[in-house]
């Protein structure tokens, strides 16, 4: 084939999809069972909406994404609620300091301490992220990005996240459950290696730099990994057989579980509770049934009342699956140029995509990853 793609995400399939439709030869290799990689969406019969056990919302209007739910057909409901009061002056305040942390930047800027821990905790749980680690260049080319999408507003698919990948994947050839364990590669042709089989091309798309071993590695891996952290984070959704709480969008609190959210204003018995940051870090460790049981605590807490037992509980541990260490990715402080150096291809014959790559600052969504797949396509042709 003229080009090997490695990962069914929606990176991948966007990659492969404009590969094909210019006329080129393209195998999809996935080691899941499946499409869509973090897009993973749960059709239960029981259950009056689909649940997302990876992306969930449109994140603002980016005409990538748009145009493809358009194209595909499904329908879509905007959201209510945002981030906490306070946001604003934060990030208007960082845009005059130089490169640090973001940590370094909240602890020394003037304001109640509610506010900066509320701020904190939207930040690490939005972006999955560390304080410590976060860069406030990063954030900054993030809220840059969103404004420049509307993305101060959100969306549900309502017939199910994995409609994306589903369109995109359409008449593509994708080998599902043949993970690549090597890639080996010089100036115009690449070995792929995928549990005894072999696949070999002039090119191929990489679209998890940082999972698979490339013999060599190029540079641009090597400083990708040392600037870019794949974030934390984990969610739980319960099925209640009555509504557990209150109609509300969004719900926050003080418990190792801190967000909740409902469907609203779709009326269910659902209810998915993140953590996200220094709090999905505390609960890696610890085994899916314990996690589960932490999540109905936090929300018992959060509701200041016993929901009672779940009729249902839908968790996939992200942190713990091979294919995707963690959720998604996040800037190092000064790793900005080593994101736009990992874009570029090697040697016109290894070129990289995903969410982690894409280079407008949409890093962690799925337009991003989009973007990316057809960045890298292109590139290639």
């Amino acid at each position: 084939m003229d080009v090997v793609v490695i990962g069914a995400g929606v990176s991948g399939l966007a990659a492969a999809r404009e590969l094909v439709r210019a006329g080129r030869s393209v195998v999809v290799l996935e080691a899941r069972d499946r499409i869509g990689g973090r897009v993973h969406t749960v059709h239960d019969p029981l259950t009056p909406v689909p649940i997302e056990l990876g992306a969930e919302f449109v994140h603002g209007a980016h005409p990538v994404l748009w145009n493809l739910l358009r194209a595909a057909v499904v329908p879509v409901l905007e959201l209510e609620g945002g981030g906490p009061d306070g946001m604003r002056a934060v990030f208007k305040a960082m845009a005059q300091e130089p490169e640090q942390s973001f940590g370094q930047f909240i602890d020394a800027f003037q304001a109640p301490e509610q506010v900066k821990q509320a701020v904190t905790g939207y930040i690490e749980g939005f972006n999955a992220a560390s304080k410590d680690l976060v860069s406030i260049e990063w954030l900054l080319q993030e809220k840059r990005a969103a404004d420049s999408i509307e993305g101060d507003r959100s969306f549900r698919v309502l017939s199910g996240y994995d409609s994306v990948p589903k369109f995109l994947s359409r008449g593509l050839d994708v080998r599902l459950s043949t993970p690549v364990r090597e890639v080996r590669w010089t100036p115009g042709l690449v070995t792929v290696e995928a549990d005894g089989q072999v696949f070999e091309a002039p090119r191929a798309i990489v679209t998890m730099p940082f999972a698979i071993p490339i013999d060599p590695e190029p540079a641009s891996v090597a400083a990708g990994r040392a600037a870019i952290v794949t974030g934390s984070a984990l969610r739980v959704t319960f099925r209640f057989a009555e509504a557990p709480g209150p109609e509300l969008s969004f719900i926050h609190g003080d418990q190792p579980f801190p967000v909740w959210w409902t469907p609203h204003p779709v009326q269910t018995s659902v209810i998915t509770g993140w953590a996200g940051g220094r709090k999905g870090d505390v609960l890696t460790g610890l085994e899916d049934d314990e996690i589960i049981r932490i999540a109905l605590e936090s929300l018992h807490g959060i509701l200041g009342k016993d929901p009672g037992e779940p009729e249902a509980a839908f968790f996939h541990n992200w942190n713990r699956d091979p294919w995707s260490l963690g959720a998604y990715s996040y800037g190092r402080v000064n790793g900005a140029k080593a994101r736009r150096y990992l874009a570029e291809p090697v040697d016109d014959t290894l070129f990289f995509a995903g969410e982690t790559v894409c280079p407008e600052g949409h890093m962690g969504t799925v337009h991003g990853a989009m973007v990316s797949g057809i960045e890298a396509a292109r590139r290639c042709l």
